[in-house]
């Protein structure tokens, strides 16, 4: 009588036919070792060159070579070779825009300090710490080579290349990421034999031809670093759970922690990690996996050390990160299991998305006989729930997923067609294989061959080549990657530009900047704020119904006033236009460009081209006529947009019946309303930089009219702030909107020390201010002021030019 065959044993393969002989229980027979009774659970053990699924060997006599491991050996190369072809096609995509998030990278590069120190505290924990600290060492190495060969003296000189091109760097990381994803193509493989024969080959493929992997490998995620930990994990789990070698369970720990370094959901191969131990040893396998999780912990620790000595910003990082993943962000607001179903399809096929199915299935009827399998799925399960629970719709989240899902799939595919198809294995095993590769073929070379050019790349060198030097644009995120006036005047101010050769410091000036005010994108956050009340009990108030609401702020017609250019992006504008009920600032903002600005170019993605679409409106005479009809923006706009509700809560919580002003931007004696002073906060995070920017670029162009608001907004919202002050007064001023500028630095200077060497410009606008209101001597007191305490010689002669003016005054 035959034995039945078990997938990817040692008898998967042999003739069916073939007599089967046992020693009788209780005969004492002795036979060949093989035929001996063991002590040790039977597991799948290895085959030659590592790879299961090949003629097995006893797990103590280690690895034979066999010639049945050569054609696995090769097709794993191939498809690994395949893999990395795939990914280095357009490793320089969109370069020398450097479009991608790349938070690892770009955090690195703020840890330098100067050419010899770093600052190993990221300041930054919404991930763990070990792929900035390996972006880190790269961007170390690399200038440590080039300092070798002569092509950098210093450090700086590294950075000012990078400001100018960074391609060559990013490159380099993106190589890394690549070859960390061979190693999960390697690892796929192996896991993938340890089950059945060409299953991991089989496995493998598909994630070399995952449109997912492929584009998150050369995007510098953590989600690259932390699937290749992870995989590693589980395969070194699963060849513990075969052989029970001390150094397996160790390997299997300390890839735990790297895993967990690299993103905090790693930490859920804990719960494979406890399955393998317990199948193996029973409820003794505690005590070892207790041990191990101490052992991964302490990994993390060093791989990670900032969170403990840093903890407060890694509690105030993660407790964000962990918001972000509960509440979602603009455009990502619902659960998004159906959004992972689809990508997990497109990426291992909807043919193996099935399998999947089955091998969970098969894996449930038969926990015991196939606890490989149970390990595997419940890493599959513990972070597929967790991103399907998310409600941030991205696609890198499935990465970890993909390769494991891929092993699962691929055995129980080839199990399938070896059962119904035993009398020609070969070919039931081939026809298993193309059935589930051949379908993700067209998607994995269309991943791999998108790329040649990008949306954003194209505007930008439109406007390169089309937009004269004296014009505002005003972008929203995602558009043209411009070298703008600001960014150039911040490079300026950095030490590495003021230590960098003369030569690169001639090629940063020479290059062209460009005048942009960006448009705010708040995707995500908090919209409340802990008030407290007239009793001093503290309690949370929403502010906004959700986060994104704030952006309608920054899309009124009204701040128009000035602007030459906006560039839009399918990318935001999208988001908005799917909820136009909730949105209809903004869908008023786009109709307006479509119907009364000049739309000048247009760039859409397509099949080699990658990114949003990109629009750009020219302001022409029609659309400034629309703007002049919005009317004039005053100080306090944005604070219209501050739901009713919340004014009235504010001040029935907080204010005295009798300072309130009942929902008002102001109290009827002109003074900014109460509820609105309450969220200066608000104010700092949301509306501050968006007005210093824009109100800094109007004033570059004189256009202080438009730039007087905004400016105006700051200094009401901060009347302490000297700078904010004397930014108005110089608008206000270049307005003769003299009563403004008296009225403003009176404020502010009642609040400035006496001494304060800062006052002596607003004492100087204010001395302007009452020259011209006709109150010469005290006109006359301030200008003596200002030239008995002003450091700078200019403020001084400026002073006693208006002195003169002012003829004898009576003291």
């Amino acid at each position: 009588m035959s034995r039945r065959r078990r997938p990817g044993g040692r008898d998967a393969d042999q003739s069916r036919g073939a007599p089967q002989h046992r020693p009788s229980a209780g005969h004492g027979q002795r036979g060949s070792p093989a035929q001996r009774p063991s002590s040790r659970p039977q597991g799948r053990a290895s085959g030659a060159a590592g790879l299961p699924g090949v003629p097995a060997h006893s797990p103590t006599t280690g690895p034979t070579s066999s010639p049945r491991a050569a054609p696995i050996v090769l097709a794993t190369a191939l498809v690994v070779a395949a893999g990395i072809v795939l990914r280095m096609w357009r490793i320089g995509s969109g370069l020398p825009d450097f479009l991608d998030e790349a938070i690892p990278w770009k955090t690195a590069f703020k840890m330098w300090v100067d050419e010899r120190r770093v600052d190993w505290n990221p300041h930054f924990f919404n991930y763990p710490s070990l792929t900035i600290y390996l972006c880190l060492f790269l961007q170390k190495g690399a200038y440590a080579l080039g300092h070798a060969f002569g092509h950098y003296g210093k450090a700086a000189d590294l950075l000012m290349d990078y400001e100018m091109d960074p391609s060559p760097l990013v490159i380099a990381a993106r190589t890394m990421g690549v070859l960390f994803d061979a190693l999960t193509i390697a690892m796929a493989a192996r896991i993938g034999e340890r089950m059945t024969r060409w299953a991991g080959v089989t496995a493998a493929a598909l994630v070399a031809l995952s449109p997912t992997m492929i584009a998150t490998s050369r995007a510098i995620y953590t989600d690259t670093y932390m699937t290749a930990f992870s995989v590693c994990a589980l395969e070194r789990l699963l060849a513990f759970r075969a052989e029970a070698r001390a150094s397996q369970l160790a390997a299997a720990a300390v890839l735990i922690g790297l895993a967990a370094g690299s993103k905090y959901p790693a930490a859920l191969l804990v719960i494979p990690l406890a399955w393998v131990l317990i199948e193996r040893r029973g409820w003794k396998g505690l005590l070892p996996w207790v041990l191990a999780c101490a052992a991964a912990a302490g990994v993390f620790l060093i791989t990670s050390p900032f969170v403990v000595l840093d903890f407060a910003k890694f509690t105030r990082d993660f407790s964000f990160e962990s918001f972000h993943m509960s509440t979602g962000h603009l455009g990502s607001e619902g659960r998004g299991f159906r959004f992972q179903l689809l990508t997990l399809a497109g990426d291992i096929g909807w043919v193996g998305a099935a399998l999947l199915i089955v091998s969970l299935g098969t894996t449930l009827r038969a926990p015991r006989r196939m606890s490989d399998r149970v390990a595997l799925w419940l890493f599959v399960l513990a972070i597929g729930l967790a991103i399907s629970l998310a409600r941030v719709e991205a696609g890198r989240y499935l990465v970890p997923v993909v390769p494991v899902a891929a092993a699962l799939a691929a055995a129980a595919g080839i199990d399938l067609a070896r059962r119904y198809g035993a009398q020609r294995l070969g070919l039931a095993t081939a026809g298993a294989v193309a059935v589930l590769v051949l379908p993700a073929l067209p998607g994995g070379i269309s991943a791999g061959a998108r790329g040649s050019d990008d949306t954003q790349a194209q505007a930008r060198r439109w406007c390169e080549a089309h937009l004269p030097d004296s014009v505002l644009v005003l972008r929203e995120d995602y558009t043209a990657n411009l070298f703008t006036r600001q960014r150039s005047a911040n490079v300026q101010r950095t030490r590495g530009f003021r230590t960098a050769t003369e030569a690169r410091q001639q090629r940063l000036l020479a290059r062209r900047v460009f005048d942009v005010a960006d448009l705010p994108l708040i995707a995500a956050g908090a919209s409340s704020m802990l008030l407290r009340d007239v009793e001093g009990q503290t309690r949370r108030v929403q502010v906004f119904d959700r986060p994104t609401d704030i952006n309608q702020i920054f899309y009124d017609l009204r701040l128009l006033h000035g602007v030459d250019y906006v560039l839009t992006s399918g990318a935001a504008r999208g988001r908005f236009e799917a909820d136009p009920a909730r949105f209809a600032v903004q869908q008023r903002f786009y109709r307006f460009l479509d119907g009364w600005a000049e739309h000048v170019a247009s760039f859409s993605p397509g099949r080699d081209v990658s990114g949003p679409g990109v629009d750009i409106y020219r302001i022409g005479e029609r659309a400034r006529d629309q703007i002049v009809r919005a009317g004039a923006l005053h100080a306090l706009w944005w604070a219209e947009y501050v739901p009713v509700s919340f004014r009235q809560e504010y001040e029935e919580v907080a204010v005295d019946p009798a300072e309130r002003s009942h929902g008002a931007l102001v109290r009827q004696d002109g003074t900014i309303a109460p509820w609105i002073r309450g969220l200066s906060r608000f104010f700092d995070a949301d509306v501050l930089q968006f007005s210093r920017l824009l109100s800094w670029e109007l004033s570059h162009f004189d256009r202080f009219a438009a730039a007087e608001p905004l400016l105006d907004a700051i200094h009401r919202m901060h009347p302490e702030d000297v700078e904010a002050c004397a930014s108005f007064a110089r608008c206000a001023a270049a307005l003769d909107h003299w009563p403004e500028v008296e009225a403003a630095t009176a404020a502010t200077l009642a609040g400035v020390d006496r001494e304060a060497a800062a006052q002596a410009e607003l004492r100087y606008l204010r001395a302007l201010a009452l020259a011209r209101l006709g109150k010469r001597a005290e006109a006359f007191r301030e200008l003596e002021w200002v030239r008995a305490h002003a450091a700078a010689a200019d403020l001084q002669a400026a002073a006693e030019a208006e002195a003169r003016k002012l003829g004898p005054t009576r003291r």
